[in-house]
């Protein structure tokens, strides 16, 4: 009997040892793959998006045709929505570097799309290797019409495209973790759109202004020059009469700590990013290496 009693014992005693007590409760744990987006590492988790800005992103290579140089540039198409509700498409060129610290923003004249900054692309992203660059369309041109196309815009509708900005801006900032250090290259009414953020958000460093005019399309920018103290960088073609004698007043209005003019003489009457290819075998320099350089040094 004793010895039948001393073996059930151990029999427990050894079942005990092999099954373990069972886990206490607690929270369920998942685990998180982070893919890492298209041209760049997996990035931390990003504070939530601002509630105005809605943001979508596709991938986009190269298409035939680009000029020389840019279609050796990774990019991708995004757009975002601004707070009154138009839906903006740009185009991304991702900085040299994989930790971007500027963002850049390039503005089109009335009638353009993003693709008119196409030459200048090349230019920034070899001089500026910190820079997100993004060309856009804004509202009413390009890809960016789902509230209407630019035809018949009045002065207010020109002002507005300060939202276009600010949702690139705010693109930068989530997306890309760039924050309070932008600068904005407009072409004729895309650089009074530019001038007029530039007086809005003081994240702005820079601003150039490309064929600019001082009351264009009813956008007066008097105000904003008198108050931005922000670099600003000027140009137009002498002979754009309008522009040229804008340009003129602009620079002397400006309040800017940091500002210069520049009037090509010899390049015709181009207007706007038409003085790109203008300029581009002209003994007063290119103006695409004229802007990327003055964007680097100043």
């Amino acid at each position: 009997m004793r010895t039948a009693l001393f073996v059930f014992l151990a029999l427990a005693l050894l079942f005990a040892g092999c099954v373990a007590p069972p886990a206490p409760t607690g929270p369920s744990v998942v685990n998180v793959t982070q893919t890492a987006p298209a041209g760049g590492q997996a990035q931390p988790s990003a504070p939530s998006a601002p509630a105005q800005v809605t943001v979508n992103q596709t991938t986009q290579g190269q298409t035939g045709g680009a000029p020389q140089g840019l279609s050796a540039i990774a990019s991708r198409e995004v757009s975002f929505t601004t707070s009154d509700g138009w839906k903006i498409y740009g185009t991304l060129y991702p900085a040299k570097n994989s930790k971007p610290t500027i963002g850049v923003v390039l503005i089109p004249q009335k009638g353009a799309d993003r693709s008119s900054f196409d030459p200048l692309v090349p230019a920034l992203h070899d001089a500026l290797p910190d820079a997100d660059i993004m060309a856009i369309d804004p509202r009413g041109s390009g890809k960016s019409t789902n509230l209407g196309t630019s035809a018949g815009f009045l002065a207010g509708d020109y002002r507005a495209m300060s939202n276009d900005v600010k949702g690139a801006t705010d693109y930068f900032s989530f997306y890309r973790f760039i924050s309070g250090y932008y600068y904005l290259v407009g072409s004729s009414i895309g650089s009074s759109v530019a001038i007029d953020y530039a007086a809005q958000d003081s994240g702005v460093q820079k601003v150039v202004m490309i064929s600019p005019g001082l009351d264009y399309e009813g956008v007066d920018i008097k105000p904003a020059l008198t108050s931005v103290r922000k670099k600003v960088f000027i140009v137009a073609s002498d002979a754009d009469p309008q522009s040229s004698t804008d340009s003129t007043t602009i620079y002397s209005l400006s309040s800017a700590p940091v500002k210069q003019l520049f009037l090509y003489k010899t390049v015709g009457p181009a207007h706007g990013t038409d003085l790109f290819a203008a300029t581009e075998a002209s003994g007063e320099g290119k103006l695409t290496q004229k802007i990327a350089d003055w964007l680097q040094s100043s």
